[in-house]
């Protein structure tokens, strides 16, 4: 899926330095959640999760485990649809 930038808030100085720098592009790739997933399905694992939960519980504090906690158990819900888990599974194995 491509994503078109919205390109008419730059100033006329931004456009010019957009126009010349071949890395900037108006449209940018978006991958599906499919590929997403694919990509980065190794990446996390709830032995790990477990892990940094056990020997990081104090220096994330109390709020940064509770709220790794809250996700990891939202998670498991079967009301959850895959996009959801994506972006949970996502921010949980940031975490990670």
């Amino acid at each position: 899926m491509k994503l078109h930038l919205d390109l008419s808030s730059l100033s006329s100085e931004e456009e010019a330095i957009a126009a010349n720098d071949p890395a900037f592009s108006a449209s940018v790739e978006v991958p599906s959640l499919n590929e997403l997933e694919e990509e980065y399905r190794d990446d996390y694992s709830e032995e790990s999760f477990w892990d940094k939960c056990k020997n990081y519980a104090s220096s994330i504090g109390r709020e940064g485990l509770e709220s790794a906690l809250l996700l990891y158990y939202a998670a498991q819900s079967d009301k959850l649809d895959t996009k959801d888990k994506v972006i949970i599974y996502g921010t949980l194995g940031y975490l990670i």
